[in-house]
């Protein structure tokens, strides 16, 4: 029998980049002609901003530079500014704003199109990936419920980056499991991009592969980290302290507002729980969930998988700040009920009602109205650590990290 020809490993590379490239191009092109974009993607603009002022030498941190390139864009203080915002603050380090300075040459309408379209894509890929990852599950499964979940498409809609984290912890996963340690530690660093979000993540993977002996994912990690700061010190050297200044200079939202978070911090803080008895009772809920994922992360049997399901909805457990559209991760802890219990009726309405659920929610904490209580979505969270929590100190999920492991392949 012939053998059958195989393409190159770059050679797929390239056709898939030249195919993403095209399609987004064409799909770019067609959008931002034919569909108006005025309402979508608000908050490309701090993105946008940030972009503007590093390629004309300024800081992305500067309030008036910031206020002065948005108010050329259309910013209204009392419409789009709550009465309170001048402009819409950037927070990120600047590596994002550097990236985005590519986006600059289509002007602002088309790349703010471009900008949609790529996080769509972003949200197709991770599906994609997510449904080869998982054994026992229909490839279509994940491919539909990524791109369907709800706070994916309301990050989408708005121009968040959440699509952009989703990917990169779903690409780390993958590389991890075909065992390309350096170029997972590579990607897995892009998840500071957004650093109060993808910092548990990171941390559990992190120790997981120390645990694992698996250092190139460290080595991989660190030096992309590395180089990342070293680009925005050469840009602008003192990027770190301008990110404290800027959020003293313009607080977050939710300091004010704490219902405009979905985090268990910011919970507590909605309930106007005495201050005496508000870290203690953050630290009875979140210093038990952040010690289970760290014993799992050390376990040297845990199976990735299992890991991320854990660490994901921990995040929004232990860190003081999220926001709605940061909830577009869960859809990975929430597909990992899947494998194995398609036919659990308990399992399938998890599944179901935390995929509709928030669509029937949204009408009552409608985002566009500050007033609104988004920190009732904190009901998902806390749900899912829940569940993965039980079913782990129940031994529920199978173990394969070393030979001597019973082990029931989940992930491919």
């Amino acid at each position: 029998m012939k053998e059958q020809a195989t393409i190159p490993r770059t050679t797929r590379l390239l056709l898939w980049v030249t195919g993403f490239l095209a399609t987004t191009s064409a799909a770019t092109f067609a959008w931002s002609r034919f569909v108006p974009s005025e309402k979508l993607c608000p908050d490309f603009l701090q993105f946008w901003t940030a972009g503007e002022l590093l390629a004309s030498g300024h800081s992305p941190y500067d309030a008036e530079e910031q206020a002065r390139v948005q108010r050329e864009l259309g910013w209204d203080r009392d419409k789009q500014g709550l009465g309170i915002y001048d402009f819409l603050p950037y927070y990120y380090p600047p590596w994002l704003g550097l990236a985005c300075t590519a986006l600059l040459p289509l002007g602002y309408p088309t790349a703010k199109a471009a900008w949609l379209l790529l996080n769509f894509q972003l949200l197709l890929l991770g599906g994609y990936h997510l449904g080869l990852l998982l054994k026992g599950v229909p490839r279509w499964i994940p491919l539909v419920a990524v791109p369907c979940f709800s706070f994916a498409l309301f990050s989408v809609v708005i121009g968040q980056i959440a699509p952009l984290l989703l990917f990169v912890i779903v690409a780390a996963w993958r590389l991890l499991e075909a065992r390309r340690d350096f170029l997972a530690g590579a990607v897995l660093a892009l998840a500071l991009t957004k650093p109060q979000i993808g910092a548990v993540v990171v941390g559990a993977l992190l120790l997981w592969a120390a645990r694992q002996r698996r250092w190139k994912v460290l080595y991989g990690f660190f030096l992309c980290l590395s180089l990342l700061c070293l680009g925005s010190f050469a840009v602008l050297p003192s990027w770190p302290r301008l990110v404290l200044n800027a959020l003293k200079q313009t607080p977050l939202v939710t300091q004010d507002s704490p219902w405009l978070s979905v985090s268990w911090w910011t919970v507590l803080q909605t309930l106007e729980i005495p201050r005496f008895t508000l870290i203690p009772a953050y630290i009875a809920v979140a210093g038990p969930c952040l010690l289970i994922l760290v014993r799992r992360a050390w376990d040297s049997c845990t199976e990735l998988g299992a890991l991320l399901a854990l660490a994901i909805p921990t995040t929004f457990i232990v860190v003081p700040y999220a926001r709605l559209y940061d909830l577009a991760i869960l859809i990975v802890p929430l597909v990992l009920l899947l494998p194995g219990r398609l036919t659990d009726l308990c399992t399938a309405a998890a599944f179901l009602g935390c995929m509709f659920l928030p669509f029937v929610q949204f009408y009552w904490v409608r985002p566009g109205n500050p007033y609104r209580y988004e920190v009732s979505f904190f009901w998902m969270p806390a749900l899912l650590t829940l569940l993965w929590s039980v079913r782990f100190m129940r031994g529920g999920w199978p173990e394969a990290s070393r030979p001597e492991c019973p082990q029931k392949t989940t992930a491919a």
